[in-house]
């Protein structure tokens, strides 16, 4: 390694927006592009982003589905179809009119979504066999104007994932769309460590074109709400928009059901936001690339032979060793904005005692591990420990936001002044949520598919009409 500036990282509890953009810069996660919403995603970003893909795939697999990848042209005649979807991205879709100078017939859009290309695929896959379902997936980008734009959180380019998967019937694609809500929640919680709120999304709130729309939502730290994956059920909606239709045993025609699952880079602001403090990143064991970072205390001769020999014992946890002439303390303060889960480093006294000094990123206490046979499974464990360690701090980051009211005018009270996640009896009319929107810049956030039961004759929060369900509320990212 070269010799390196370390950035300042302006204080999480002065100002959450300054802290959040100066660890984006000091981590080396993001640079500025020229055109706003558009960032560069520097390679410390890309390889968190290339672990979630691979333990996103993992799952994938298990379901059955395959990758693919498809045109990020559609073509109007295509987009234009599904008339509520296209009023839905109108204002934030990109639309080439001209290419050579000459104005296009028929406009091109830069995606936004899929579905409409996804049908059209289905289309030539059932022209070729009649065999569902059909599960696919790919990795791509897509755009949408944004006016507000945050690195990861809200941008105009987005990486994410999206499966689209067809089933000959509807108790199977409502199936579908749940068993991947359920690898979205698990990943969250258990791979990146975000306590996860699961439910359904409002008639107001869900995508336009599904029947229902059931999503994770992740409490960040300064209470506001990030919804992180999706999971729609189109019945068979969009197959009678596109014509789509397939054969049954008796050679009759039907029109097949659809879904459509996906995540995005928000996850990256997410584990940013809630595990990140005024040191820099935290990241999650599972999603770091390097689990450890081994730095020299000394430029000796034989502290760097030793680091490379203990490289190599724990090579299972792919170390990265920082042995340069810099500045020990430069050194541990950039091991600590990047996120490395354990610190190891080495000098003359450990490398005479056999030993390794250990910093856990989490809590930055040290201890100390005898170089022996067991040390392997002692790291594993302090791994484990620090995983751990992140889960339930967020957890207890998380609890302070949470309230359970019955009265709006407390809610607003409240909600004007700072920010809350509120379950509150709701009447579930578009009408009411409309106007608490209007009123309280907050919005649903899904009906927990987890219900307690409600009282007899209990009222809506707000108008006072009868109750149908709890309800989360809350303002958004």
């Amino acid at each position: 390694m070269s010799n390196y500036k370390v950035e300042k990282i302006f204080p999480k509890e002065v100002d959450l927006n300054k802290w959040y953009t100066s660890v984006l810069k000091a981590a080396n996660l993001i640079s500025y592009s020229l055109v706003k919403g558009c960032f560069f995603i520097e390679p410390n970003a890309i390889a968190i982003w290339d672990q979630i893909k691979k333990h996103m795939n993992a799952s994938f697999t298990k379901l059955k589905a395959q990758n693919v990848y498809f045109p990020l042209l559609i073509p109007s005649s295509l987009f234009l179809k599904e008339k509520k979807m296209l009023a839905s991205f109108q204002k934030e879709s990109y639309q080439i009119d001209f290419l050579n100078k000459k104005k296009l017939e028929f406009p091109l859009y830069l995606r936004p979504t899929s579905e409409a290309l996804f049908m059209y695929y289905f289309g030539l896959k059932l022209l070729r066999s009649k065999n569902m379902p059909i599960i696919l997936n790919q990795w791509c980008s897509v755009y949408r104007y944004e006016l507000n734009t945050r690195p990861f959180l809200r941008s105009c380019e987005i990486l994410w994932q999206e499966m689209h998967a067809l089933f000959a019937t509807k108790i199977k694609n409502r199936q579908f769309v749940k068993k991947v809500l359920n690898v979205y929640k698990n990943f969250l919680e258990k791979i990146c460590l975000l306590p996860t709120i699961v439910g359904k999304k409002t008639n107001f709130e869900k995508f336009q074109g599904a029947k229902s729309t059931y999503t994770t939502e992740v409490v960040l730290s300064d209470g506001k709400v990030l919804q992180c994956a999706t999971s729609h059920d189109f019945e068979n909606h969009f197959a009678k928009i596109f014509n789509l239709k397939a054969f049954d045993s008796f050679n009759k025609t039907f029109f097949p059901f659809s879904s459509s699952m996906g995540l995005s880079t928000r996850i990256l602001g997410a584990i940013i936001l809630n595990h990140g403090d005024n040191n820099g990143l935290k990241i999650p064991s599972k999603l770091a690339v390097h689990k450890i970072i081994i730095i020299s205390v000394i430029s000796k001769k034989e502290v760097i032979d030793y680091i490379k020999k203990l490289k190599l014992k724990l090579r299972i946890f792919n170390p990265i060793c920082d042995i340069s002439k810099n500045y020990f303390g430069k050194k541990i303060t950039k091991a600590e904005i990047e996120g490395f889960p354990i610190r190891i480093e080495v000098g003359l006294k450990e490398v005479k005692n056999n030993q390794i000094s250990i910093v856990t990123r989490n809590d930055l206490k040290r201890v100390f591990l005898k170089n022996d046979n067991n040390i392997v499974i002692n790291l594993r464990s302090i791994l484990k420990q620090f995983d751990q360690s992140l889960y339930i701090d967020a957890q207890k980051k998380q609890k302070k936001f949470f309230y359970k009211l019955n009265s709006f005018q407390e809610y607003k009270k409240i909600i004007l002044e700072k920010n809350i996640v509120a379950l509150v009896p709701f009447c579930l009319t578009i009408k009411c949520e409309e106007q608490i929107k209007e009123e309280t810049m907050s919005t649903s956030r899904c009906i927990p598919l987890k219900q307690e039961k409600l009282l007899m004759n209990q009222k809506c929060f707000r108008c006072q009409k009868k109750a149908k369900k709890y309800v989360y509320f809350s303002k958004s990212y």
